[in-house]
C-alpha cells in the first residue's frame, strides 16, 4: 500500500518505535469512486426488482442494518452501521 501511495506512514515523536498509518488522498479519492459506482449499481438494481421485492426489501433494511452493526461489533471495527 506504500508503494502504490495509499497510505501515508508519520513515526510519532513520542514513540519511535511505531508508525501510524494514514490513507492518502490518492487511497481516499478511489473509495469514494467505489462508493459511488457501487451506490449506482445498487440503485440501478433496486429499481429493476418487482413491486412486491421493493416493499419487502424496504421492511427487511432495518435487520440489515442491525446485522451490519453485529458484525462490526463481533470484529471489532465498531462502525456505524446507519452512516451510508
Amino acid at each position: 500500500m506504500s508503494a502504490a501511495r495509499l497510505v501515508g506512514r508519520v513515526r510519532p515523536e513520542h514513540d519511535r518505535r511505531t508508525v501510524v498509518l494514514t490513507a492518502s488522498s490518492r487511497a481516499l479519492e478511489l473509495l469514494e469512486r467505489h462508493d459511488r459506482a457501487s451506490t449506482a449499481a445498487l440503485v440501478r438494481v433496486v429499481r429493476e426488482l418487482s413491486d412486491a421485492d421493493r416493499p419487502a426489501l424496504d421492511r427487511a433494511l432495518p435487520a440489515l442494518d442491525r446485522l451490519v452493526a453485529a458484525l462490526e461489533a463481533a470484529d471489532g471495527t465498531g462502525g456505524d452501521a446507519s452512516a451510508g
